[in-house]
């Protein structure tokens, strides 16, 4: 899949395994990073461009500001949930202690 992936024309693909790793979180930040780059590279260069391709470069713009909105919320929700965690973590130590004394 990996090598077929990236086969495609402006395609990679990463075989990437699901631990959270420093390296992973650079591939990731970089890969973010080079295509909201691409993308306002092409605007700022879209100067002679026909209608239809402004029409496609302003719904590439679109696409990748509503992806990264998803996952932005993906990965805040999660953290949401994980906060609510470490309080009630927190809050049971506490009375973990009290019961203690």
């Amino acid at each position: 899949m990996v090598k077929f992936t990236s086969s495609l024309e402006n395609s990679e693909g990463f075989k990437v395994p699901i631990v959270n790793t420093y390296d992973n979180q650079q591939m990731v930040n970089k890969k973010l990073s080079e295509h909201l780059e691409n993308i306002l590279s092409e605007c700022r260069s879209s100067e002679h461009l026909r209608k239809s391709q402004v029409k496609d470069l302003v719904n590439q713009a679109n696409a990748v500001i509503k992806d990264y909105r998803n996952y932005k919320n993906i990965v805040q929700n999660e953290a949401d949930q994980f906060e609510e965690r470490i309080l009630l973590i927190k809050s049971e130590v506490t009375k973990l202690i009290e019961n203690m004394e």
